[in-house]
């Protein structure tokens, strides 16, 4: 539908398929890819912070799409470097005893 449609603003900057990919977030809960986007958050600010730049008047667009590619390539790497809880076969033995016994 269209209301799942990602914003060409999103889509310009973003290659949401490769962030919701197996390789870069398959296997993570909710949690893990919440925290993985404040690190990312994170450490956008410390560069925006340590930066150069001009932060009181209006940044150009290169600029911005500069910044805007480094979150597309951080959030990537923060993901990709994350180790998805549920990867570890013993937690996820439990978590699936845990999910069965629910049921």
């Amino acid at each position: 539908s269209d209301g799942d449609a990602v914003p060409d603003y999103v889509s310009k900057y973003f290659d949401i398929d490769v962030l919701a990919s197996d390789a870069v977030s398959g296997s993570m809960t909710g949690a893990e890819i919440v925290g993985a986007c404040r690190e990312t958050a994170f450490q956008m600010m410390r560069t925006l912070i340590d930066s150069d730049s001009d932060l009181d008047g209006t940044p150009s667009r290169k600029t911005v799409e500069s910044y805007m590619r480094l979150l597309m390539e951080t959030l990537e790497s923060t993901l990709s470097s994350t180790s998805p809880l549920l990867s570890n076969a013993h937690v996820l033995e439990e978590y699936t005893r845990f999910e069965n016994e629910r049921k």
